[in-house]
């Protein structure tokens, strides 16, 4: 029995030994498979709003082979842009793939664009404008800290904030909703003569909040947005609730310094603004967006390629495009910010 078992094993060490030689000495054979490398096509992306003149950039889809981040820009496109069919004007080319147009988008029009460029068919789009939402605000409920559980499983407080609007009567409609800060510090370390000041001051964020909404990242318990459909809230008003993390409001901005010594006082972890570090104020904004059923399609398709990334089983798509014989969206959506808090 033993000598049974001793051989089982010795023939199985020589059959590894020869799996082992021809791993190593086996040759290798080339093939060269064609690639594809099909026509260019326009890419073309504008979001337009009643608040702001025409801005329309153009671009091309790149070869395979290419590993720039960025599109190549169009210089020499003529585009002709229509309202309720009739020719508003044609944009004219501002540099970088830039376009631009001196007209005010009018809330409830049509819009219809044409591109054409050498070497690429033409494309068009239409979309429309649609209305902003009603009464939009928020209360943010800084009373009571509220006891929360991430998706690590860590323990964390968090702000309350309701975030409220009602629904456009009568018709079918879209909305982005988030929180937004803009945190106006001027940051400086002291020195002899070394005054650093934050290349960000005054800009407007977009908060990472978790909430309870089912069009947020499912993969995750906090995201940036949330995307709604008024099917549950037809001509009604909408209630959303937004927690964020009570150490956000005191985030570092992330920048270069100019001096070392700035790093080694341990900024980032810290979390804490200082006398060291004036902060002029802090404000919170709800963010609500009326968007076009476009609009809605494109951010749901785009948002889809983020929720995957964490699921190797995930089936990706495409990311929605209304533009014909081409890429990237043509769409109207109305901004608003209601501020819920300042300091």
């Amino acid at each position: 029995m033993f000598i049974l078992f001793k051989n089982r094993i010795s023939g199985q060490l020589h059959l590894w030994q020869l799996v082992l030689c021809l791993l190593m000495f086996a040759c290798t054979k080339s093939i060269e498979l064609p690639f594809p490398n099909p026509q260019p096509l326009l890419v073309v992306n504008t979001l337009f709003s009643s608040d702001s003149t025409w801005k329309i950039h153009i671009s091309s889809t790149s070869n395979l082979a290419d590993t720039s981040f960025i599109l190549p820009a169009v210089a020499h496109a003529r585009i002709q842009l229509y309202e309720n069919d009739s020719l508003i004007g044609s944009p004219q080319y501002a540099g970088n793939g830039n376009y631009r147009l001196d007209h005010y988008p009018v809330v409830g029009s049509t819009y219809r664009i044409k591109v054409e460029a050498a070497g690429f068919p033409s494309v068009e789009a239409v979309d429309s404008l649609p209305a902003h939402a009603i009464n939009p605000g928020g209360t943010w409920f800084t009373d009571t800290a509220i006891p929360l559980v991430d998706e690590f499983g860590t323990a964390f407080t968090s702000f309350l904030m309701d975030v409220h609007f009602e629904d456009v009567p009568n018709e079918q409609n879209f909305y982005h909703v988030a929180i937004a800060m803009r945190d106006s510090c001027v940051c400086y370390f002291p020195s002899e003569d070394t005054t650093v000041v934050d290349p960000f001051n005054d800009r407007l964020w977009i908060l990472e909040t978790q909430i309870d909404e089912p069009f947020s990242d499912p993969n995750s318990k906090k995201a940036n947005s949330v995307l709604l459909q008024d099917i549950s809230f037809q001509n009604d008003e909408k209630h959303i609730s937004f927690y964020m993390d009570t150490t956000t409001i005191f985030y570092a901005h992330f920048f270069p310094f100019p001096r070392k010594d700035s790093v080694d006082r341990d900024y980032y972890s810290t979390w804490v603004f200082s006398a060291s570090t004036p902060r002029k104020y802090i404000r919170v904004y709800a963010d609500v967006r009326s968007i076009s059923e476009t609009l809605y399609l494109y951010e749901s398709s785009y948002f889809r390629q983020g929720f995957g990334t964490a699921d190797p089983f995930y089936e990706f798509g495409n990311v929605y495009s209304n533009i014909k014989n081409g890429l990237g969206v043509f769409a109207g959506f109305q901004r608003q910010l209601v501020e819920i808090y300042s300091d």
